[in-house]
């Protein structure tokens, strides 16, 4: 039954699911588009009482605001700062991927299984690892920190951000914060365990001196350079529904990048 669950799913993922783009020009101009008026807002989520509907999870270098309802964290913020890396990075930690206990949802990695996707982690196991040591980089990968993920992006463009802030930003400026997560349609696909896929993902990377540069990764990239997913601030705010920085003043929001810091 799960097999044939599986297979159903590929199905409609091939037929109704994430579109294929020939440029990375034309997939963002899709998600400036379609996406800005067809995104799920997170502060819509739950029930409509609460103050928040997210679960808070606080780790030793990272914190997630998790989603039971749909299964995926809603953002993870964690911050590198380079006087705390080691001077020997541990290895990738031997360990499985684990269901986190203070979640609902007790997602689990046989969740993803067969379904086409990456277990992709949000807090990255390399740089938390690098900057925290083998414990902290063990909890990366509790699974209230993944989101299903496709591989080519997984291992292209968004492992290319992760080492970008980590052993480029970090060592330049001193200190970098991160602040991640997917961006969902209003009715996202789900996988068979009832996980919700991400239509992309979503990255800020702020400077001590308050400078910023975003990113809306899609799901199917199809460029390898970071540089061709430059977003603003109030396009994350706007296909998230997320309040992220309001410090930051609106001017500064409204404007993407156009190179690597």
């Amino acid at each position: 039954m799960m097999r044939m669950r599986v297979i159903l799913f590929l199905v409609a993922l091939t037929l109704l699911g994430l579109p294929k783009f020939h440029s990375a020009f034309e997939s963002l101009q899709f998600f400036r588009t379609s996406l800005s008026t067809n995104a799920l807002s997170f502060s819509r989520l739950g029930d409509q009482t609460s103050v928040n509907p997210f679960t808070v999870l606080r780790n030793r270098a990272y914190t997630v605001y998790y989603s039971e309802e749909l299964k995926n964290p809603a953002w993870v913020s964690y911050q590198l700062n380079q006087s705390d890396k080691l001077i020997t990075p541990p290895s990738r930690p031997h360990i499985p991927f684990q269901a986190d206990t203070r979640t609902s949802a007790r997602v689990e990695s046989r969740d993803f299984s067969h379904s086409g996707f990456d277990r992709g982690h949000m807090a990255p196991s390399h740089a938390i690892g690098a900057f925290y040591g083998p414990e902290a980089q063990a909890e990366t990968f509790l699974l209230s920190n993944i989101c299903p993920q496709n591989h080519k992006t997984n291992e292209g463009v968004w492992n290319s951000i992760e080492r970008m802030e980590a052993n480029d930003f970090a060592k330049r400026f001193g200190a970098v914060t991160v602040i991640c997560g997917p961006v969902f349609d209003r009715n996202p696909l789900r996988l068979p365990s009832g996980i919700a896929v991400p239509k992309a993902f979503f990255k800020i990377i702020q400077r001590p001196d308050k400078e910023i540069i975003c990113f809306i990764v899609p799901q199917d990239t199809g460029s390898p350079k970071p540089e061709d997913y430059f977003a603003s601030l109030a396009e994350i705010n706007s296909v998230t529904g997320l309040n992220i920085l309001p410090e930051i003043p609106h001017e500064k929001k409204a404007r993407a990048r156009t190179k690597i810091w």
